[in-house]
């Protein structure tokens, strides 16, 4: 049956990728059959013969396309990392939930690079405001993370916010001390999970592509109320102060601009 013939191609396709895939011709990507003479044909193609026809030992998988090349990638890892001192994994773990489209949670005391590697991570994505962070209190309201209301809207009678350079209009959003703002918790919940930010009776879809969060300390284990919140969170680490061994590195460290013309918008592509 069809069906058949479609989980035999996904299945076989997946089994004999890495030995066939560079018979895979460059022009036509996907998983390929062939027929009994040999010639190459699509999964698509392939359900309009029978099952006795094909030749299912001839599957080839097309290596997966990514749009940032693998050296842009290491250019924009070595550009978080530059300047500091025994935060490469922390480093490369942003680029990586940046790279999936995931969030990050960052836990460790002040002072321990979080929030610079965000704005360095948001620095990366375009030349032009591509991040926001706000520091949550129990006292933060959605104002605060997605603009307050637009008065010239409000004169039409219209409930809309002014939310050019807020949450709702960035690619990388810094959230720090995260566990705090319980008043927020559904609307940030809807910009972690739905990538939409409420706007008075609408919801409006976000640029974002990855969040960060950072908080001092962990969570009460006994607190049920940020469990939601705090699974958004695929990627956490704990980070550490400098080591004693890496102190004095740390005193003989350069200082460094953070900003370079040749790393802008070098994660741009990831936009999409």
């Amino acid at each position: 049956s069809r069906a058949l013939v479609q989980q035999r191609c996904m299945l076989q396709g997946a089994a004999k990728h890495q030995r066939s895939a560079s018979r895979m011709p460059e022009s036509e990507p996907g998983l390929r059959w062939a027929t009994g003479t040999g010639e190459p044909i699509s999964c698509k193609a392939a359900v309009a013969f029978g099952v006795d026809d094909l030749r299912p030992t001839d599957i080839v998988v097309a290596a997966p396309s990514y749009p940032i090349a693998p050296e842009d990638l290491e250019r924009a890892a070595a550009a978080l990392e530059r300047g500091l001192v025994e935060r490469s994994a922390e480093a490369r773990l942003v680029l990586l939930g940046a790279a999936t489209r995931e969030h990050v949670l960052l836990v460790g005391p002040p002072g321990v690079g979080k929030s610079l590697l965000c704005r360095r991570l948001g620095a990366l994505f375009s030349e032009h405001d591509s991040y926001f962070e706000v520091a949550l209190t129990r006292f933060t309201t959605p104002d605060d993370v997605f603009g307050p209301l637009s008065l010239k809207a409000l004169r039409e009678d219209v409930s809309q916010r002014a939310a050019d350079g807020f949450a709702g209009s960035a690619e990388v959003v810094f959230l720090d001390e995260i566990f705090r703002a319980r008043a927020l918790l559904p609307a940030l919940l809807q910009l972690l999970n739905e990538r939409t930010w409420p706007d008075g009776s609408r919801n409006r879809p976000a640029k974002l592509v990855s969040a960060v969060a950072a908080t001092n300390a962990l969570r009460d284990a006994d607190d049920d109320d940020d469990d939601a919140l705090f699974d958004r969170f695929l990627f956490r680490r704990a980070v550490a102060p400098v080591s004693d061994a890496g102190a004095l590195d740390l005193l003989l460290t350069p200082t460094d601009d953070d900003s370079r013309d040749d790393d802008a918008a070098l994660l741009a592509p990831l936009r999409e």
